[in-house]
């Protein structure tokens, strides 16, 4: 989307799923072999500024992600006391910081 009639900056937003195909363990009564399933969610907003016809200019940024936590390292057999507060939690909000910087060059613009 482009702010302004000069169509000089714009915003983006990328959305990047991952999925997971592994092998697991539930509850250490079942093993299942493979498993495939979600695995992650993040959203990265993104501030552009058009360089010329030809190329962008971005700055990303991680706003959100969202991850499946891991069954096997995170399990009450791992554990003789206490459990980490990760264990009985299905998802993982943790959101370490990240930032980068992208160009985009458009072979086919004139």
């Amino acid at each position: 989307m482009y702010l302004g009639k000069s169509r000089k900056y714009f915003l983006q937003l990328g959305v990047l799923p991952a999925i997971c195909f592994r092998k697991c363990a539930k509850d250490n009564k079942k093993f299942v072999k493979w498993q495939f399933s979600p695995n992650s969610l993040e959203l990265n907003p993104a501030l552009g500024f058009k360089l010329n016809s030809k190329m962008n200019l971005a700055l990303h940024y991680r706003l959100l992600q969202y991850r499946e936590v891991d069954e096997v390292v995170f399990s009450n057999s791992l554990y003789n006391e206490p459990v980490p507060a990760l264990l009985g939690q299905k998802a993982d909000k943790y959101n370490p910081f990240k930032m980068w910087i992208t160009v985009e060059y458009d072979l086919g613009a004139k």
